[in-house]
Order: structure tokens, then C-alpha cells, then sequence
């Protein structure tokens, strides 16, 4: 009667587990399609250094008639040069 109650824990045990990884997994799977957002504020990706920054904080270019948000001047020039060769 224990043998069979601790099999039963123990399976108990291991879906629990099995559903956490799987869960986990899959919110880091579809994490890239959502938008990043810190506190309710917007993040965009910076193209040139691969960051991630606060739009309201962002330096915005529009080059080649797309607005691109960049995380400095000097990431938006180096930016700008390269699409230009």
C-alpha cells in the first residue's frame, strides 16, 4: 500500500514537473513575438548595437523612408554610414 501511494507521489511529482519546463519553454518561445515592454513603457531593438531601449528615449532617423530608433547619435551615424556603401 506505501509502494503504490509513493508511486503515485512520485508521478504526481514528475508531471508537475514536466508541465513547468514545458510551460516555461513555451512563454520563452513566443516571448520574441511580443513586443519587449519594461513597466508599461515600449522598448524598440537598436539595429546596429542589438539593444534594446525605452522608445520615449530613443533617437529616431528615418532612412530610406523607415523610422529606425537607435540607442545613440553615434550608433544612428555608424548606422546611416553603413547603409550608405
Amino acid at each position: 500500500m506505501i509502494r503504490a501511494l509513493f508511486i503515485v507521489f512520485l508521478g504526481m511529482l514528475l508531471y508537475s514537473a514536466i508541465k513547468t519546463v514545458l510551460r516555461a519553454a513555451s512563454r520563452s518561445y513566443h516571448e520574441g513575438e511580443r513586443k519587449a515592454q519594461v513597466h508599461g513603457a515600449e522598448m524598440v531593438l537598436d539595429p546596429q548595437c542589438r539593444t534594446y531601449v525605452i522608445k520615449d528615449r530613443a533617437t529616431a532617423r528615418r532612412i530610406k523612408g523607415n523610422l529606425i530608433y537607435f540607442c545613440s547619435e553615434d550608433c544612428a551615424n555608424k548606422h546611416e554610414a553603413q547603409s550608405r556603401t
